[in-house]
Parts: C-alpha cells; structure tokens; sequence
C-alpha cells in the first residue's frame, strides 16, 4: 500500500515473534537463515531445544532466536542498539515479502498460537520541539509547548481480526520524541559506578509498534492461517505508520 504521510520514516528493525504449540528442528531452522539471508550464518549456537543464528543479508542482519515456545526473528541493522536505520519505510512491503512472508517456510513448523509483528520507525529532527510539531499530525489531540521533552506516548487500541472471526488483535503504538544514548556502566571495586555515554544519535521522532494477536486465545494456525494473519498485521502496521493514531481510532 502507498505511504503518503509527511513523516518520511527510517526503518531500524522488523521483527516476527512466534510462539509455537511444540518442538522446532534446530537445523531447519539454520537452513531457513542460510536460504532467506542468502548468505552463509556468521553464528549459530543450537541445542535440541534452542537455536540462535546471525547471517548478514543485503538489506542488514537477519537474527533467529528460539528457546522454549518462543521464536524471534528479527531484521535490523548490525548494532540496533545504536538506532541505525537499514531503510525507508518506501521499502517496507519489500523487506516484508523478503523476510516477514517467509516465515512460514520454516521447515517442519509447529502450529502457531500467538503471532506478534514489530516495526521500529525513526524521524531525524533538528531538535526536540520541532518533533514534537511534526508529531502533533499523528497522535490525536496532541498539543504541547515547544519547551516539552521526553515526550513519550504508548496506547493499544484492539480491534477485532477480519481473517479470523472471533480473534481480537491488539495494536500497541509507541511514540517518543528525544535522542537516544548506547551508555556504558562500570562498577568499580569500591562500589562505585562510573558511566560513560558511548554514542549519542541525533534528536528523533520514534514509533515502536507491536501488533499481535490475543494472549487468551490460542490460534493453533497452520500455514495457511499464519499468512493471512501476517498479511493483516502488517496492513494494520502500516496504516499505522502512514496515517498515524486516527487509523487505530476507526
């Protein structure tokens, strides 16, 4: 779907969180990172009830996690934590049938009884008051002094599924507006604590979205099921993201 909003949004990290009703095959698993990253892991650590892979792909790094009945896996770039960005949200649908559509490709996936889609968004701005003016368009009632900072707004406005009856999604929206730090703390002999601020990026606007299905209600969902449920969150994730908090409204 086309993006037409005035916050022309950068990508930090896309992530799937699955939790699986039974065991996953720990070297299917490395064969779907190897085939979806096009690229050799970089690490794997696997165990018969876990796995963790890192495999560099042209559009950043593509990391597997499974431990217990919880499966991750997540696009962004090699330090996320350092808030760099791997694309403009333009290439979102892109990225989504690179890597979000292929989950189901997991060899021998167990059925799925909860899924989650996150979608972390950044803005570059000059300063602090002029995002929270760019952000007044997309949260509703928004009005602050220009003197506001640490702004930080977080709302869930559930909706009922339209590819599964009876299913509520929850659409969980974060906004803030500030810099972000990477700190790193010391504690010394004595007890004492130093910290030392490793990097700092530039003022931003930030929407972490968390899109995912009803913790109450296990879906047991097959192949099937799991695309057309992928396929609506991500629609509701960029709608979100193109029309802002109004869109969680209707």
């Amino acid at each position: 779907m086309p993006i037409s909003n005035s916050i022309n949004w950068q990508i930090e990290s896309i992530r799937v969180t699955a939790f699986v009703n039974g065991q996953l095959n720990p070297s299917m698993l490395e064969t779907w990172l190897e085939k979806v990253s096009e690229n050799s892991p970089s690490q794997v650590s696997k165990s018969p009830s876990s796995f963790v892979g890192i495999s560099r792909s042209t559009a950043g790094f593509l990391r597997t996690n499974w431990t217990a009945n919880r499966l991750d896996v997540i696009i962004s770039s090699e330090e996320p934590q350092s808030s760099q960005t791997i694309a403009p949200i333009s290439e979102a649908a892109s990225l989504f049938s690179r890597f979000v559509d292929r989950v189901p490709e997991i060899g021998e996936l167990a059925l799925i009884d909860r899924i989650a889609l996150g979608l972390v968004l950044a803005f570059q701005v000059p300063s602090e008051s002029a995002g929270l003016k760019v952000l007044s368009s997309s949260i509703v009632g928004l009005n602050l002094p220009e003197s506001a900072r640490d702004f930080l707004y977080r709302v869930n406005h559930p909706c009922k599924s339209r590819t599964v009856d009876g299913l509520n999604l929850n659409r969980l929206a974060t906004w803030s507006v500030g810099k972000v730090r990477v700190v790193r703390f010391q504690i010394n002999t004595d007890g004492s604590q130093d910290q030392q601020t490793i990097s700092e990026a530039p003022p931003a606007i930030r929407l972490e979205l968390d899109i995912n299905t009803d913790e109450a209600v296990q879906l047991g969902a097959d192949l099937e099921r799991l695309r057309n449920i992928l396929d609506e969150l991500k629609a509701i994730a960029l709608n979100v993201a193109s029309a802002g908090e109004a869109t969680m409204r209707e």
